[in-house]
């Protein structure tokens, strides 16, 4: 049976999950401030679906990066997309007459099992035998409250098998489970007039009731740059003015690619604080076109500043005049001052000193001392002697002033 050509969800689907924390869907500005719609907490499921489609059909590299945030041109282009596959106002109204239906026919009105099977699927098989994918809805739970519309689902369906009991088995794109393609739901079609149960691994703590058919239209993604930076060496201790070698692993996470040229070349800048140029660069060119998906390897040579202490270094890439974006990458490296030179003739003077001092605190020693012991002690001070009979020397061919 058909799986639609080059599509799988561990390469054309999104690398993060449907899991964003509380916060708002959309923010409407308005001329008395921003209005926030929505709680992305409850899953952007439909976005993350018809955006995957939306990629895959118009042959445009999806991005690799992590998970969107609030603001992000990403971030607001799922959600738009969330908006869309609502398909406001006649899709609400359909989640809950599925809803409130029951999984059986009565005599009054189909039940969800006709729905799916009768209605729905040759609308889905359709799309999949041309070589398309297909948006479904799932229907999860049975409810007369309008508040459990939030419980149902979205998947992409991609491919199907069709056994010989009658027993289907659709291939999905779950917004819930990145990166898996063994995502399926798999039901009967031999009786639709009673209860067919639906046998999933859809990452939800529900079962799914039916599915049908979400009506779609093609919407142009937004190109985005996006970086990660895969590695970064960097030594964690500098003396002031040394020099050492810097080695960053960036990946192109985003839709666009990098180029080294033009007005608005794609370059890697210093950060912490942006722009600046402690560590004697601000700029990283790069050599070559950086397509999506591939990685590119940064080496460059830093000189720790004359400012001692522990001082951070940060990176980002860049989009000259357009943007900075991607991950900023920091270290904190100690800048060492270099060690106080010492003075050969002072370290002079200090060890005829001591000498000195030693030979003066034998001198009680060998008056007080045995007449066995003397001998001992006389050997010592004439030691200490010699030793300050040569370090006068050299101090005197050192030129040493004020040797005591």
């Amino acid at each position: 049976m058909p799986d639609v050509a080059n599509f799988l969800p561990s390469r054309q689907g999104f690398t993060f999950g449907n899991s964003f924390p509380p916060q708002p869907a959309k923010l409407i500005p308005t001329p008395f401030g921003n209005i926030a719609i929505g709680d992305a907490s409850n899953g952007l499921c439909g976005g993350m679906t018809f955006a995957v489609r939306d990629y895959f059909e118009g042959a445009i590299p999806q991005p690799t990066g992590r998970q969107p945030t609030l603001g992000q041109p990403l971030y607001d282009y799922i959600v738009d997309r969330l908006f869309a596959s609502f398909d406001l106002p006649n899709g609400p109204t359909k989640y809950y007459d599925w809803m409130t239906a029951s999984d059986h026919d009565t005599w009054f009105r189909s039940g969800l099992a006709r729905r799916t099977i009768v209605e729905q699927w040759p609308k889905v098989r359709a799309d999949l035998d041309n070589n398309r994918l297909s948006c479904l809805g799932l229907v999860t739970v049975a409810s007369l409250n309008p508040g459990d519309l939030g419980k149902n689902h979205q998947v992409l369906a991609y491919g199907y098998t069709l056994g010989a009991d009658d027993v289907l088995t659709v291939k999905v794109y779950d917004p819930n489970s990145p990166r898996r393609d063994d995502i399926t739901l798999s039901l009967s079609l031999a009786d639709p007039a009673h209860t067919t149960p639906i046998t999933h691994n859809v990452g939800i703590g529900h079962p799914i009731r039916g599915f049908f058919h979400l009506p779609y239209r093609w919407a142009q993604p937004p190109q985005l740059d996006d970086a990660e930076i895969i590695t970064f060496v960097a030594p964690r201790a500098l003396p002031i003015g040394t020099q050492a070698t810097i080695t960053l692993q960036v990946q192109n996470t985003g839709t666009t690619t990098w180029s080294p040229s033009g007005a608005n070349p794609y370059r890697l800048g210093s950060q912490q604080p942006q722009d600046n140029t402690v560590w004697g660069v601000q700029r990283v060119d790069l050599t070559r076109d950086v397509n999506p998906g591939e990685l590119v390897d940064l080496t460059f040579t830093v000189t720790a500043p004359a400012a001692g202490g522990e001082l951070p270094m940060g990176w980002r890439m860049v989009h000259e005049l357009v943007q900075w974006f991607g991950e900023l990458e920091e270290r904190r490296i100690d800048v060492l001052a270099p060690p106080t030179p010492v003075d050969h003739c002072d370290q002079l003077r200090g060890e005829i000193q001591s000498t000195e001092a030693e030979i003066v605190g034998l001198q009680p020693e060998l008056q007080q001392a045995a007449t066995g012991e003397k001998a001992f002690l006389v050997s010592q001070i004439r030691a200490r002697q010699r030793e300050l009979t040569k370090l006068r020397q050299a101090a005197a061919a050192e030129g040493c002033p004020s040797v005591p």
